[in-house]
């Protein structure tokens, strides 16, 4: 994936899929408690493209805004979808890629 064309991409759907993520949860902006974003690492333009869009909508709303790391944000996904609660992890991702036991996350950031 090119840089500038996955943030043209993100820029393209992002509030089509917004939209689209409301009404099917059934959800309103009501209900949202607070407007996280992948804040890095990762490839610069569609980090930006996304926070912006990120702002907007926190500002909107009068949501707090939470930049999340990007290979974190990964993780909790997978645990979430898996129900995993001690994962060993290969997250690949071009330059990001890392192998991490999950406990080791948790001492490092406390």
């Amino acid at each position: 994936f090119l840089p500038g064309d996955t943030a043209r991409h993100h820029r393209a759907v992002i509030l089509d899929l917004l939209q689209e993520a409301l009404t099917e949860s059934g959800l309103t902006s009501q209900d949202i408690d607070c407007i996280a974003y992948t804040k890095g690492p990762g490839m610069g333009a569609p980090l930006v493209s996304v926070a912006v869009v990120a702002r907007t909508v926190a500002q909107l709303w009068n949501k707090p805004l939470v930049g999340v790391n990007h290979c974190i944000g990964h993780i909790e996904m997978g645990r979430l979808i898996t129900g995993a609660t001690s994962p060993t992890v290969l997250y690949v991702s071009g330059g990001n890629t890392q192998t991490w036991g999950f406990m080791d996350i948790l001492i490092t950031l406390r």
